[in-house]
């Protein structure tokens, strides 16, 4: 028990050293930044305003049965429309609603979609809209990348109403769902993957996930989906943050067995999560008392190893913005504990 009470205190002096950390490198790269000549603005390959008939069906969009309600990045909801045949939604709304974080880089243009650390879907009653309207959007050579991959898309990507738009189909493709449409009751189907397999050896931002009774814990879901996982917290400790004004929290499950840590930027996003049990899994089913062989037989042997700590980076090595997913070893090489962290929350 000693043993257990010192490494959660470790794992939050580790939290703190990190966030301090990251605001260190946001300040040098600012500075950085400061000293670099803009570039000059690229050469679109379609640009410009154009008025399309956009139909609005009365849709509805099920993720694996159940009635998904689109939001936009403010929390609005939108609705999909039909044009040319094709149905559009925008990309942040179903990459959402699938669990998948995305970002928008204004300046390049540019969305990315993360395949773990988004929230839970808004599920509800059919929100529909009938409606034909002719509307504008905007054309601007728009990018999007999917875990750093660029996506060859068929249809260019436009911006309406702030929302940047491609055919549904296109992002559930690249997502690896499949599309179903019912033309008699205009209901869209899409259907997750049933088995989702990370192949030996490898990596990626995809195995930033805990499994609990077979449901899923992600980095950047709200702290209720941690409560309703692990039950009421049977500990809270806030810590005057190191990077940011206001507090650090840190929730505790099951008598100590899960800590989950959040940051005073972005509500009760999770940011971090410490497991000392084996009722918890990675999503490739490595938990306490898993051994050195079983991890890298899962994940590979492209980590870092430092004092016991075995880290896998979900981007560059060794900086503290990037994502990791990381095992405290005993001298023997099991699994003493482990945890996920999200260095892009932390500045």
């Amino acid at each position: 028990m000693l043993q257990r009470k010192s490494m959660r205190r470790a794992a939050r002096r580790l939290w703190r050293a990190r966030s301090l950390a990251a605001a260190v490198v946001s300040l040098v790269l600012a500075v950085a930044l400061a000293l670099v000549v803009s570039p000059s603005v690229g050469v679109y390959a379609q640009t410009g305003t154009r008025e399309i008939l956009a139909e609005y069906q009365n849709l509805t969009i099920r993720i694996d049965g159940k009635t998904i309600i689109p939001k936009d990045a403010s929390g609005a909801t939108v609705y999909p429309f039909v044009y040319e045949g094709r149905t559009f939604l925008p990309v942040r709304a179903f990459a959402n609603a699938l669990g998948c974080g995305v970002s928008w880089d204004d300046p390049k243009k540019a969305v990315s979609i993360v395949t773990s650390g988004g929230g839970s879907p808004s599920y509800g009653t059919p929100v529909k809209k009938g409606t034909t309207e002719r509307v504008a959007v905007e054309y601007a050579n728009i990018t999007v990348s999917v875990d750093g991959k660029k996506l060859s898309v068929t249809n260019e990507p436009f911006l309406f109403k702030d929302s940047v738009y491609l055919p549904l189909r296109e992002i559930a493709d690249a997502l690896g769902c499949t599309v179903d449409f019912d033309t008699a009751t205009n209901v869209i189907d899409i259907n997750l993957p049933k088995i989702i397999v990370t192949r030996a050896g490898e990596f990626s931002a995809s195995d930033l996930v805990f499994t609990v009774d077979g449901k899923p814990l992600r980095l950047d879901d709200d702290i209720s989906v941690a409560t309703a996982l692990f039950g009421a917290p049977t500990g809270f400790e806030e810590v005057e943050s190191c990077a940011y004004d206001g507090m650090d929290k840190f929730f505790t499950y099951r008598g100590g067995d899960i800590l989950v840590s959040t940051l005073p930027i972005n509500g009760d996003l999770i940011c971090a999560v410490d497991v000392f049990t084996d009722a918890v899994k990675t999503g490739n089913s490595i938990t306490v008392g898993s051994s050195l062989e079983q991890i890298e037989t899962a994940y590979g042997k492209d980590y870092t190893l430092d004092g016991g700590v075995l880290i896998y980076w979900a981007g560059p090595r060794g900086n503290p913005k990037t994502p990791q997913l990381y095992f405290t070893l005993d001298d023997d090489g099991v699994v003493l504990n482990f945890g996920i962290f999200n260095g892009k929350s932390a500045g």
